[in-house]
């Protein structure tokens, strides 16, 4: 399974590299794609092996805090009141 976490906390490549390395470390690991711009990584895991709890909780021992992406809700467009003079 491919699923995206989002990632706090990285400044520099080092800290890619200590994301990377920390979930890499884990069972049922397949592949691990750290962005240091988007502050993110996909993570390609099995399912049977290894959960989304796991693979946080690997970052966060790192010194790091990995998280899902929340859901972002569609905010509704505010109507424009124009004004005509």
């Amino acid at each position: 399974m491919k699923q995206k976490f989002d990632v706090a906390g990285m400044g520099c490549a080092m800290c890619v590299a200590a994301v990377e390395k920390a979930v890499k470390a884990l069972d049922g690991i397949n592949e691990v794609n750290v962005s240091l711009i988007e502050n993110s990584m996909i993570v390609d895991y099995d399912e049977g092996k290894v959960s989304a709890d796991l693979i946080t909780e690997a970052v966060d021992k790192a010194g790091y805090k990995a998280s899902l992406p929340a859901e972002k809700a569609e905010e509704p467009q505010k109507k424009k009141k124009r004004l005509f003079f």
